[in-house]
Formats: structure tokens, sequence, C-alpha cells
């Protein structure tokens, strides 16, 4: 079961925005892509590859496989997008009204991270996109991605 969460404003009992529920509807409609995406993004990040989601973790597969080799019971090719499965747990979604550098209601899937287990993963989405990696709590937009003032 999905845990699905809506973030409101300081001390407010509002209910969600129009542009939540849309970016809940996009993710739910899309789960299939969306999860291919995620996987396909997180290997890259990990790999050094595509977008650099600015992590500790970007590029640097000889830190993450010593951190699993300490928590993980068998050896993990980590070069396969494949084993992205094997390093995260069950997904839970928090729809944000915003985030640093991203001026747009969007959604973070949050997984418990083999890798990480202090922070946890976040994937930054509009529900059609990755959008960015990084901590749960406190993922940011790819360099791209991000609001850079008036266009």
């Amino acid at each position: 079961m999905l845990n699905l969460s809506f973030e409101t404003d300081f001390d407010s009992d509002a209910p969600p925005t129009r542009p939540q529920v849309t970016i809940a509807q996009r993710i739910i409609k899309n789960e299939g892509k969306l999860s291919e995406k995620i996987v396909q993004a997180l290997s890259a990040d990990l790999n050094g590859r595509g977008d650099d989601s600015g992590m500790w973790w970007h590029g640097d597969i000889e830190s993450v496989l010593e951190i699993l080799s300490h928590s993980a019971a068998k050896k993990v090719d980590l070069s396969a997008e494949s084993a992205i499965t094997q390093i995260v747990g069950s997904p839970s979604v928090w729809i944000r009204i915003r985030v640093d550098d991203y001026e747009k209601p969007c959604g973070v899937i949050c997984f418990e991270a083999a890798f990480d287990t202090e922070h946890g993963l976040g994937i930054l989405t509009d529900g059609i996109r990755v959008l960015g990696i990084g901590y749960q709590m406190s993922v940011d937009p790819f360099f791209k991605n991000q609001f850079h003032g008036e266009e």
C-alpha cells in the first residue's frame, strides 16, 4: 500500500491545493513509466552519468558498495539498473507545496536506502519526469530544473 501525504502551510487545516492534487494524480497515472525513469535516473546518478544530483554518491560506486558491504547480505552489481530495486525500499509519496529552487508544487517519492539509512532517498517529480535526486527531506532539483528568476 502506498502512503500519500500532502504538505500544508504551518498550522493550517486547509485541504490540498488543486495543483497538489494534479501532481498526485499524475504520479498514480504514470506509476509504471515513472518507476522506470526513477530506476534509470538513480542508476545513472550512482554511476556518474546523466544529471548530477550533487549528492555524495554521484559517481562514487566504491563508497556506495563499501556501505552496502556492511549492511547487505549479498554483493550488488550497481552497474546494472536491475540492482536499484535491491537497495531501496517501498515508496511513500509526499506532495510538497514547493522545494528550494523549484517554485511549483511537486512530489517527493521517498524510499529507505541501504546506502544511506540515516537520510533515505528522495526523488523529486512533477508526476511525469524525475526532476531531482537527494535526501528524503531535502531533495533539490537538478540544476536544469531549478528556478532561476523571471523567465
